[in-house]
């Protein structure tokens, strides 16, 4: 029975190339050494050197762009294959074969530019030529695309050796219409002048002689020839810094922690004395809140009453003044920040809500079950007992003292307050269990605290968490409003909490779980701070009229604080002015009371007048508003001792 399936037709392979380290070392010196030439040139240029080979590999227009480029980026994560390659020549052999490199891709490029042919791979058979063709064909690139690794001083005399021949060759003639042309008619020098320029690694002086090739006009003829040689001072390079990955690395010993390979700079900058950490860092302007995490396995005094740091947890006597930035132990901060078990002068806080909660959540993963959070009053601490970690730890990270992963905490968002926090500053304290609780019963908690997203691990704040509650989009609403009030009655603050601390939380909100903010106009900003006022007082404690407006001017201003330092995306979403805007609103509510009250004047002005004259049409007499009641009439009539308006009369 006849086979009638269609045969399968096997397929040419697709051609590529395989890379070796003649290949590499090329695009490197394409890509460093000559770092002005583009992509595209580069690309024609490696086409030329490798043509045979590409051929071979069934490419015979050569690789394209993208593969360039694609090769070129793996020196990034494949720094294994490419350390030989980039590292610099090591020997003397080497550096020939470097510099025969460079050489043979300066005669492509030239061959590419001037369209001339392009050369045989070897270029070892090249005829000999005169003087006349060595300057003609002289390179045109520019020799600020010359690599490193070609010496100037002998670039610079052999050009002399080839100007004093050119002159000794030339006919008389030649060498008087040389001398007496004009310069400003005769001698023309074209733009790509080329100067051998020293490099720094020749050793020459200050002062190189470098040689000009010029054209000169001789009857009717251009002829190029040398001019004399001039003294110029060449810019000075700045040498590449070589990566870390290509330094050699030594074994630097530590007391309490494994040996470290660190570079000689490394080694050598920890021995350098230590900057002191100025005050102004050390102690920058207090925000309105502090936030402390605590549970059972916290070291110290921690109550709901007060903090008392591990080290003067047992002692009556009241400690030393908090130092000054610059008196701190840097063991101290190595200790806290390294997570030694040794007891700590410092209580930790942090100003990021966002912070404390991702640390909290993390805490109660790894067993926690008594987890609190803590408000702490800035205000009520010493002024000169609170400093920021980041600083420190900057200061002592040269030393490669952290041991525990602390050499990547740079503590941004950390706090640290000297001896203990006392009850005055304590505003309030909640559990964290008591707060996941409120998220289960309540969908709009879990919606907006997404406990799931901030807790999942400890990586980088900005660039994970942030980034992964920003993709949810939630948007700045009457019902998100209502959110951060109930949250800030969740955790101690009301309406009459100073205005400093419930801005301090509304941003943290705002900020750290990145809620969009789109433009609206300011009737529908003054709505949002009317939500929030409203429900953060609620009807039990609705504030005087001054309070009620100082809260609805916080509200604006909290969001202002988000995008604060970009104007421009403020005025789009309507707060240039967040305070203006509930100014504007009291005043536009105070032109209405007013035009209404100038109204029901008028309105009862001009029933008192009807009133009047009705009462005088009854007694035969016009009764006028300037009239004076007769000195005859009794006192107690009680027809006109009162004026009774019904409300259909009164305009009301």
């Amino acid at each position: 029975m006849p086979n009638n399936k269609p045969r399968k037709v096997r397929r040419p392979p697709t051609a590529t190339n395989k890379w070796d380290s003649q290949q590499r070392i090329t695009l490197h010196v394409l890509c460093t050494h000559f770092n002005n030439l583009g992509w595209p040139l580069v690309t024609k240029a490696f086409g030329v050197m490798f043509k045979e080979h590409l051929h071979s590999r069934g490419l015979p227009g050569g690789l394209p762009e993208k593969a360039l480029k694609t090769q070129y980026r793996e020196h990034r994560f494949k720094p294994a294959v490419w350390a030989s390659i980039r590292a610099d020549p090591a020997t003397d052999a080497e550096w020939r074969q470097r510099k025969e490199l460079t050489r043979r891709i300066r005669t492509v490029l030239n061959a590419i530019e001037t369209g001339a042919p392009p050369p045989v791979a070897g270029l070892a058979g090249r005829r000999r030529q005169s003087a006349l063709d060595i300057v003609e064909e002289a390179p045109r690139t520019p020799m600020k695309r010359l690599s490193q690794f070609e010496h100037a001083e002998p670039t610079a005399k052999r050009m002399k050796t080839i100007s004093n021949r050119t002159r000794s060759n030339a006919s008389p003639d030649f060498a008087g219409a040389l001398t007496n042309t004009s310069p400003a008619s005769s001698v023309a020098e074209q733009p790509s002048t080329r100067r051998a320029v020293n490099d720094n690694m020749s050793g020459t002086g200050p002062n190189t002689s470098v040689a000009v090739s010029v054209r000169v006009a001789v009857n009717g003829r251009t002829l190029a020839r040398v001019r004399p040689a001039e003294p110029v001072i060449p810019t000075p390079k700045t040498p590449r810094k070589s990566p870390r990955s290509e330094q050699q690395l030594q074994e630097y010993a530590r007391l309490n922690a494994p040996t470290l390979k660190l570079t000689a700079d490394e080694i050598a900058r920890t021995k350098l004395p230590l900057l002191p950490v100025p005050d102004a860092l050390a102690h920058p302007p207090a925000s309105g809140l502090l936030y402390r995490y605590w549970d059972e396995n916290s070291y110290g005094r921690n109550s709901e009453t007060g903090f008392v740091a591990g080290r003067f947890m047992h002692n009556n006597l009241t400690p030393r003044p908090a130092p000054r930035s610059n008196e701190i132990d840097d063991t101290d901060i190595e200790n806290h920040l390294d997570r030694n078990k040794v007891a700590s002068p410092f209580c930790s806080a942090s100003n990021c809500l966002l912070w404390i909660m991702r640390l909290a959540l993390h805490e109660a993963r790894n067993g926690a079950k008594q987890g609190k959070i803590t408000l702490v009053d800035v205000e009520a601490l010493p002024a000169g007992g609170v400093y920021h970690v980041k600083p420190f730890h900057k200061r002592i990270k040269s030393r490669y003292c952290f041991k525990n992963g602390a050499w990547r905490y740079c503590g941004t968002h950390e706090f640290i307050i000297w001896h203990e926090i006392p009850r005055k500053a304590i505003i309030h304290t909640f559990a964290l269990a008591d707060l996941l609780d409120a998220c289960d019963t309540t969908p709009a908690f879990a919606a907006m605290l997404r406990v799931d997203t901030v807790g999942r691990n400890l990586a980088a704040l900005k660039t994970t968490t942030v980034a992964r509650l920003q993709e949810a989009g939630i948007a700045l609403t009457p019902e998100t409003v209502t959110v951060i009030a109930r949250l800030c009655k969740f955790v101690g603050l009301t309406g009459r909490s100073p205005l400093k601390q419930l801005e301090h939380l509304v941003t943290d909100i705002i900020q750290g779980w990145r809620l969009l903010i789109s433009p609206l106009s300011p009737a529908d900003w003054t709505s949002l701070a009317n939500t929030f006022s409203h429900v953060l007082c609620g009807r039990s404690t609705f504030p005087s009229l001054e309070r009620a407006l100082q809260l609805q001017m916080a509200f604006p201003a909290c969001c202002e604080g988000w995008i604060r330092g970009m104007q421009k995306k403020a005025l789009l979403v309507g707060l240039g002015d967040p305070r203006g805007i509930v100014m504007a609103f009291v005043a536009s509510a105070t032109a209405a009371v007013g035009e209404y009250e100038r109204e029901q004047g008028a309105r009862y002005a001009e029933a008192l007048g009807a009133k009047r004259l009705d009462a005088g049409g009854k007694r035969g007499r016009l009764v006028l508003e300037s009239d004076v009641e007769s000195p005859d009439r009794a006192d107690g009539d009680s027809e006109d001792e009162e004026i009774m308006y019904d409300e259909d009369m009164a305009g009301l």
